[in-house]
């Protein structure tokens, strides 16, 4: 499904060491859904659904993805590859549940959750998204799933759950979320 897809292309920026992506919906003649892929201020590419026309055209059932990434401007914006040595110490895995309103853009939250981690936090992935009857009008719920880690000591689970308290709290402040 689309997220899937979403979720290998984050993956591969992040491998290229591109941390600020965020996705903007857009039109597209042969597609049912597009979304620009953009780093900073500049589109880096897109994702695309083939729309129901062009799959039959070729006897697809499926759904089809296409991604689309410019490596010339990847380059451009991130010229500094390092290696960077993996870290010795253990990751530490949080899970995040919120019902937000369904007009907050996941860009908003994400940074919102990067600002208030610190740098501890390597990994941040919406894997949920759900919205049903069942909850109250205009709310969606979203579950994202964090990892901390640290390339020089253990984490204490203390510290990551005084971290992951302080991102809550932010989130009901800034976007009035309900915990989960």
């Amino acid at each position: 499904d689309f997220f899937k897809v979403k979720g290998e292309v984050l993956e591969l920026l992040k491998f290229c060491g591109i941390k600020n992506v965020s996705f903007i919906e857009s039109k597209a003649n042969f597609s049912n859904m597009n979304v620009e892929i953009i780093v900073g201020n500049k589109n880096v590419g897109n994702i695309s659904e083939l729309n129901t026309k062009i799959k039959s055209i070729y006897n697809l059932t499926s759904q089809v993805f296409i991604v689309g990434i410019k490596l010339n401007l990847l380059k451009k914006i991130n010229n500094k590859n390092k290696y960077l040595k993996p870290s010795q110490y253990p990751l530490i895995n949080r899970d995040i549940s919120i019902l937000i309103d369904n007009t907050i853009k996941n860009k908003d939250i994400e940074e919102n959750i990067y600002k208030n981690a610190g740098k501890l936090l390597i990994d941040l992935k919406l894997f949920d998204l759900y919205q049903g009857s069942d909850l109250p009008e205009n709310k969606v719920s979203l579950t994202y799933s964090l990892k901390f880690q640290s390339i020089n000591r253990t984490l204490k689970d203390k510290e990551i759950d005084l971290l992951v308290n302080k991102i809550v709290l932010s989130l009901k402040k800034n976007f009035k979320a309900i915990q989960r």
